[in-house]
């Protein structure tokens, strides 16, 4: 599979991806975030901390700023900061 079009693609890729997934290998993801030239990954444990996100009502702010001011923006590291606890460490 030639992914060597993605790393010329115009576009901004915010991918949130489950560390213990069942259906796709989180290093899957990091490897496809990879090809795009602008992207950030959020990584969760799994799909629990997925349902978590969505009811801490962060979710859609999340969207909104990834859509509006990008994936790198200052919006976006906001949002996301607030989403910490959520985020999988191994640390």
């Amino acid at each position: 599979m030639d992914l060597s079009a993605l790393n010329k693609a115009n576009a901004s890729v915010h991918m949130l991806a489950g560390f213990y997934d069942h259906t796709a290998d989180y290093r899957s993801q990091i490897a496809l975030a990879s090809h795009f030239p602008i992207h950030r990954l959020f990584l969760v444990a799994d799909d629990h901390d997925f349902l978590a996100l969505g009811k801490t009502g962060l979710y859609p702010q999340l969207i909104q700023a990834a859509l509006l001011y990008g994936c790198r923006s200052e919006e976006v590291g906001r949002v996301e900061a607030q989403l910490a606890s959520l985020g999988y460490s191994e640390f």
